[in-house]
């Protein structure tokens, strides 16, 4: 045994010992990740006692002294999830989250005023499945019953005063059941207005309107597209991956392969802007479909933010319309049947 409480293992010590003899903290920063990460270990923590109670048998000794832990960790994920999205949709600098850490302490109900507009405001631009007030009035009664986050922590108060002047008998599946409700609803709203899939790259009407210009124009030809693949869907268990380099070197397709082939050749009879329609229509759907970003519910500004991410789909291989292509920039005609009708459509669904 160690006659230390706390030591510190360099990089050559843990390499000989096994990984559960040591735990890696601090790597996570100061950022929204390290909120989220450490809201979700105290509710882990939290959950974990909660199903020693389940299992308990119906000793009193152990439910009863282990209610005490499980409402302050509860409580305690809570407000450091409200923190976690503040810091994330607020968009403020340090000294502005110092002003709402000063301003909501511990206090659940301040941290929700603060926390709310943003999270209204991705709800209008977005939408969300998440139950806004269910959440408010679960975080109220949170608050009302631990004002402070000293109820559970102890037994009294600075003032010596009993923390439970009467005593209470608490149903703790139902608070488990609710707890797991409101952490439910939290999390759809941030990963329904996250702030990482929010398409925010700035292009000037200009910009925007040539490609609205240019996909009206190919329009007939990514639908004649989409009605040549549709039949190979099907057929997918039959088809054999190429790589890239087959694909650009034109290698001959071996049996199974007919819809790269057809795909291939149908992208011979395209101009280059037609090509270029495609190739960013089936990424930015590809994307919207794997929900790596989100459009706004308003119909006119999702467009937009679309025509938006294909924009930067062209720039980040420096694509141009009206201008010859680098072949080894066009993806999409090699992918899989399934995979070029259902982004394709999806684009079309939103571009109209």
């Amino acid at each position: 045994m160690g006659n230390k409480l706390f030591i510190y293992l360099t990089p050559e010590e843990t390499a000989s010992k096994d990984s559960c003899e040591f735990s890696h903290i601090g790597w996570e920063g100061k950022g929204p990740l390290a909120f989220c990460l450490l809201a979700d270990n105290y509710k882990n923590a939290a959950d974990i006692l909660f199903d020693k109670m389940t299992k308990a048998n119906g000793k009193f000794s152990i439910v009863d002294s282990l209610t005490y832990p499980l409402c302050f960790l509860y409580r305690h994920s809570l407000e450091i999830f409200l923190k976690y999205l503040y810091l994330k949709y607020s968009g403020c600098d340090e000294e502005g989250f110092k002003a709402y850490l000063n301003k909501a302490q511990h206090n659940l109900s301040k941290s929700w005023l603060e926390v709310k507009p943003f999270l209204s405001k991705g709800k209008k631009k977005f939408g969300t499945k998440a139950n806004i007030g269910l959440i408010e009035d679960y975080v109220k009664e949170m608050q009302d019953f631990d004002q402070e986050s000293m109820r559970m922590r102890y037994p009294i108060s600075k003032n010596l005063e009993p923390q439970h002047p009467t005593a209470i008998r608490l149903d703790i599946y139902n608070f488990h059941n609710c707890i797991e409700e409101l952490f439910h609803h939290l999390k759809q709203i941030d990963y329904d207005i996250d702030k990482d899939k929010e398409v925010s790259f700035e292009y000037s009407d200009v910009e925007i309107k040539e490609y609205r210009n240019n996909y009206v124009s190919a329009k007939n030809k990514v639908e004649e597209y989409i009605r040549l693949i549709e039949p190979f869907v099907e057929k997918e268990n039959d088809i054999i991956m190429h790589s890239l380099d087959d694909f650009i070197n034109k290698k001959p397709f071996q049996k199974g392969e007919k819809g790269y082939k057809a795909s291939l050749d149908y992208m011979n009879t395209l101009s280059p802007n037609e090509i270029i329609i495609i190739e960013t229509l089936y990424y930015t759907g590809r994307h919207l479909n794997e929900e790596l970003i989100h459009l706004s519910i308003n119909k006119d500004e999702g467009k937009k933010e679309f025509i938006k991410m294909c924009l930067y789909h062209m720039k980040l291989n420096g694509l141009k319309f009206d201008s010859e292509i680098d072949e080894t920039k066009i993806n999409a005609f090699g992918k899989a049947s399934y995979s070029i009708v259902q982004n394709l459509n999806k684009a079309i669904e939103i571009l109209g």
